[in-house]
């Protein structure tokens, strides 16, 4: 199920603590997912956002892009902006969509 909303998403955010990095499991499986079809596709047809919860080291496949530091007072706003920028760069149809840039 969550490969599946991985794999039908055009924007993929990627919450980073202490426990993240020091943990593995399905959690990273499911980052593994979301890099695959990043890579797979063109730059612009896929986002992946990776969101600090806390000071933390961003994962190396992660860091060609630009992170959001959530825990800082203007993330949110960060984050928000990367959206809707990436919802203006794309075209959706009515299978693909971001719940989150809807409500943005």
């Amino acid at each position: 199920m969550i490969r599946k909303a991985i794999l039908s998403s055009d924007i993929v955010i990627v919450c980073l603590s202490n426990p993240f990095n020091k943990q593995g499991g399905y959690r990273h499986e499911e980052l593994k997912i979301a890099l695959e079809k990043a890579n797979s596709l063109s730059e612009d047809g896929v986002l992946i956002v990776p969101a600090r919860l806390e000071r933390c080291d961003t994962p190396e496949p992660l860091r060609r892009w630009q992170r959001v530091d959530l825990f800082e007072a203007h993330g949110y706003k960060k984050l928000l902006n990367a959206l809707r920028k990436h919802k203006a760069s794309i075209s959706y149809d009515s299978k693909r969509s971001c719940l989150a840039c809807k409500s943005a």
